[in-house]
C-alpha cells in the first residue's frame, strides 16, 4: 500500500474496507493511538525481536548534497568499490556516485527532463547505466554516465514504455537486460542493438494474486524487476499478477510460474546455485523458486506485515538481503539455517529499495 508521487492514493474500495477495522483499532476515536488517549498505550503493540547480531551492527548514513534527493537504488562497482545510485525524483533528476573511502559524492544532472532514473548496473568499462521511466510519452531511453559526468543515451523511439531495472548478463559481457512495462529487452552495448521479448499475458487472472483479490491491474502485464541466471536466462517479476517468468534468449519463448500463495512479486535475484529469490511485497513474505522443479517456498519474516522490496544476493556468503519498507528494516536471510536477522534503520520512513553488497 502506497501513495503515488502525485499524491492520490492507490487504495480502492475493497482494500479500504479490509484496512479500516485495523486502522480504527489503532487510530480511531478510542483506538490505541487515537485522539482520546491522553497517554499512548504501547502495552498491546507487538515488536519483532532484536537479535544480538542486529544490536551489534553499525549503520552509517551520509547526507546526499542535494537536499531531499530521493536515492532510489544502490549499485556497487565490484572493481573500484564506488557506489552508484539514481536520484529518482524529478526535482533532483541526477545520477550520483559515492566513494566510501573518501566519503565524497559526485552528482551529475541528467540531460533528460523528468527522467525518473530507476535501477542500474555498472558496465564492463566502469560506466553506470540506468533505465529512465520518462514521463510524457516520449521514447524510451537508457543513459550511461562516466565518472566525469559524461553521458551517452541509448534510445529506442519505437518503445515508449516505462523501464525500471537494468542488469548484466553473466554469460555475455556486452549484453544487458532491461525490464519494461510490456516487454523484456536486451541491449548489446557493443553494437547498440536492442531486441524486444514480449512479456507473457496469462489467459486468466492468476488465482490469489493482487489483481485477483483486489481487482487492480488485472488487465496489465506490468513487469517490475529482472535477474539473469548463470545460463543467461532472464527471470522477471510481474507485480500485480504475482507471476515470475523466464525468457529464452534464443527463441523468445517464456515460461511462467505462479501458485495461489504468490500475491505480488516485486524484487528478484539469483543465488550461486541458480535458485530464484523474490520479494512478495503485499504478501509480506520472502519467496524461493526452484528452477529445476518449479517448486515455490515461502518464508515468513519476523515482522509479520513487513513489505520486502528489492532483493540483493550476497553470492560469496550465500545470504539473501532485502529492504523492508513498511518495517523500516534491512533484512538478511540465511537459506541454510532459515534464520532472518532484521536490522532496524534508525531514521524513520527511509523506504529503502534496492541495495548493494560491497565486499
Amino acid at each position: 500500500m502506497e501513495l503515488r508521487r502525485s499524491g492520490d492514493t492507490q487504495f480502492d474500495e475493497a482494500l479500504v474496507n479490509k484496512m479500516m477495522p485495523g486502522v480504527m483499532t489503532m487510530f480511531g476515536h478510542e483506538g490505541l493511538f487515537g485522539p482520546m488517549k491522553s497517554e499512548l498505550d504501547y502495552s498491546e503493540v507487538e515488536y519483532s525481536r532484536l537479535t544480538d547480531q542486529a544490536l551489534e551492527a553499525t549503520i552509517m548514513e551520509w547526507k546526499i548534497p542535494t537536499d531531499e534527493a530521493m536515492a532510489h537504488s544502490v549499485t556497487v562497482d565490484e572493481d573500484s568499490g564506488i557506489v552508484w545510485f539514481s536520484e529518482y525524483d524529478i526535482l533532483s533528476n541526477k545520477i550520483a556516485n559515492f566513494n566510501p573511502e573518501t566519503e565524497t559524492f559526485n552528482e551529475y544532472p541528467i540531460p533528460v527532463p523528468k527522467a525518473h532514473a530507476h535501477t542500474g548496473t555498472v558496465m564492463k568499462d566502469g560506466r553506470f547505466i540506468v533505465a529512465m521511466a520518462t514521463e510524457g510519452g516520449v521514447d524510451e531511453k537508457l543513459i550511461a554516465s562516466t565518472f566525469d559526468g559524461e553521458f551517452e543515451i541509448y534510445s529506442w523511439p519505437e518503445k515508449p514504455q516505462g523501464a525500471r531495472v537494468v542488469v548484466k548478463d553473466p554469460t555475455n559481457e556486452d549484453l544487458l537486460w532491461i525490464v519494461a512495462r510490456n516487454d523484456t529487452w536486451s541491449l548489446n552495448t557493443r553494437t547498440k542493438e536492442f531486441r524486444a521479448y514480449p512479456n507473457p499475458r496469462p489467459p486468466s487472472v492468476p488465482e490469489g494474486s493482487y489483481a485477483d483479490v483486489y481487482g487492480r491491474g488485472a488487465g496489465q502485464i506490468n513487469s517490475y524487476a529482472i535477474t539473469v541466471d548463470s545460463k543467461g536466462y532472464p527471470w522477471v517479476t510481474q507485480f500485480n499478477l504475482g507471476v515470475i517468468f523466464r525468457v529464452d534468449p534464443e527463441s523468445g519463448e517464456t515460461k511462467s510460474y505462479h501458485t495461489p500463495e504468490m500475491f505480488s512479486t516485486r524484487g528478484i535475484g539469483v543465488d550461486a546455485d541458480d535458485n530464484i529469490w523474490y520479494a512478495d511485497y503485499y504478501g509480506n513474505k520472502l519467496g524461493k523458486l526452484d528452477p529445476d522443479t518449479g517448486d515455490i517456498t515461502l518464508y515468513q519474516p519476523p515482522t509479520r506485515y513487513g513489505t520486502p522490496y528489492g532483493i540483493t544476493v550476497d553470492t560469496k556468503r550465500n545470504h539473501i538481503w532485502y529492504a523492508d519498507t513498511a518495517g523500516n528494516n534491512i533484512t538478511r536471510f540465511d537459506p541454510k539455517t532459515g534464520e532472518f536477522i532484521e536490522f532496524p534503520v534508525a531514521r524513520r520512513n527511509t523506504s529503502v529499495r534496492f541495495m548493494g553488497v560491497d565486499a
